[in-house]
């Protein structure tokens, strides 16, 4: 009968679990990206590099002129006469240089066009580990409450037998009080539990601006430490130097600064400027037949010097840029130490994994020993109490190790420059059931 309570128990739970439709991981993030306040801002920073960049595009477009001069020219001579001209003057010129100042101006200007690109990338990297870490810990909750509602039914029961028995003289009033403060710890433990959902789903409000009512929990019949595998660490650091959008908008900034170093250290060489003008002069009289007094055009090439280089301006861009060296070695060292950590991280976040599982089994198998040997007179209510506690914090554990080997797993990804699609791609792979969340308050 007691058997029966405790998997009565748990089938509640499971169809508990199963209620409500579930929103894929993919959904939460989408729902971020949309939402989400600082990856407008950095957005509307690519959108001014990029106006930068066409602005140094245009300094090469050649500057058109066109006049139109219309002169009235009224005579009047000695004898009485008038005579009226009309000249007409029409130019048109065009006229440009081109400098080594102007040509790394517009290659800075792509650079930093692309870092801020790569800047927008590790922006959605980063939504995407704040989306990911604030799930785990609203479903770690959610499955530590569902383990203790599982030991609060059984301590209940307990508590009830031990009730019973006192009436029978078969108890003492000690193991009612113990059995009785056991499952009110437990239920008091559930709210800790609702309370951190509660703020988790909070949390993923501010992430996403939407209130969610169902998520995704992992399968648990999916082995995570075989679906989320796992290369070896050179492989990781190969990937993370080239591809990490951190590290590439840090090399490509420095690439920016160091093209206005240059633009500021060849201002003094010759710069090359050139023209074409065309001139047509025309006169109109009402004595003389309308005529082109005038047409020409002239082409000009020519050299110029700026002996004016300002040497401030060269100490200015190379402080600048010896600053950005300075932070480029600090991103990658960082980026560097983050990734092993992370990767360390996942290694020991997946050996906790299996060896909760294998407690949380050892744990059941305990628990159904001890009850035996209580039942037969061989064990103290107290050890059926310690039984349950251990099982159940093993229980626990387990839910928060699971969810910290994701967590890790998809911040280690991300680290090394791959595309929150193609990580999001793998981890809906490890959730199936949808997880109601409506009804749970504190």
């Amino acid at each position: 009968m007691k058997h029966a309570l405790y998997k009565l128990t748990i089938i509640f739970i499971c169809t508990l679990t199963l209620a409500g439709k579930s929103n894929s991981l993919t959904t939460l993030y989408n729902d971020a990206v949309r939402f989400s306040p600082d990856l407008e801002t950095v957005k509307a920073t690519v959108e001014q590099s990029i106006g930068v960049k066409f602005e140094q595009y245009y300094n090469f477009v050649p500057l058109p002129l066109i006049n139109y001069d219309v002169n009235n020219n009224k005579f009047t001579y000695k004898d009485g006469t008038k005579r009226d001209s009309h000249p007409n003057a029409l130019t048109v010129a065009i006229s440009q240089s081109v400098s080594a100042p102007k040509i790394f101006n517009t290659i800075s200007a792509n650079k930093a066009a692309d870092s801020s690109k790569a800047a927008l990338d590790a922006e959605h990297s980063s939504l995407l580990n704040s989306v990911i870490g604030q799930y785990a810990n609203v479903l770690s909750s959610y499955e530590s409450l569902m383990a203790l509602k599982t030991q609060a039914a059984y301590l209940k029961k307990v508590y009830e037998q031990e009730k019973q028995k006192l009436r029978l003289g078969a108890s003492t009033k000690a193991n009612v009080a113990q059995a009785k403060t056991s499952y009110d710890v437990v239920v008091a433990q559930q709210v800790d539990a609702k309370l951190s959902i509660s703020t988790g789903l909070n949390q993923l409000f501010l992430l996403t601006g939407v209130n969610y009512t169902t998520l995704p929990q992992l399968s648990s019949d999916i082995k995570l430490n075989d679906t989320l595998t796992l290369k070896n660490i050179d492989s990781y650091k190969a990937s993370t130097l080239s591809d990490n959008d951190n590290i590439r908008a840090s090399k490509l900034n420095l690439q920016a600064n160091q093209n206005q170093l240059y633009s500021a250290r060849s201002g003094f060489l010759p710069y090359i400027t050139y023209g074409l003008t065309y001139t047509n002069y025309h006169d109109q009289s009402d004595y003389l037949p309308s005529q082109t007094i005038e047409e020409s055009t002239v082409t000009t090439v020519g050299v110029g010097l700026n002996l004016a280089n300002n040497p401030g301006v060269v100490m200015q861009q190379q402080g600048i840029y010896d600053e950005a060296v300075a932070s480029n070695r600090g991103v990658v060292t960082d980026t560097l130490t983050q990734l092993s950590t992370a990767y360390e991280s996942v290694l020991a976040s997946k050996e906790a994994v299996r060896r909760y599982e294998n407690a949380v089994k050892s744990a059941k198998v305990s628990l159904k020993a001890t009850q035996a040997s209580y039942n037969a007179g061989s064990m103290t209510l107290l050890d059926v109490l310690n039984s349950i506690q251990e099982l159940q914090s093993n229980e626990t554990i387990l839910a928060q190790k699971r969810y910290e080997y994701f967590t890790y797993y998809a911040g280690l990804r991300a680290l090394t420059g791959e595309s929150p699609t193609q990580i999001l791609k793998t981890l809906d792979q490890t959730t199936s059931k949808g997880v109601n969340l409506r009804n749970i308050a504190i």
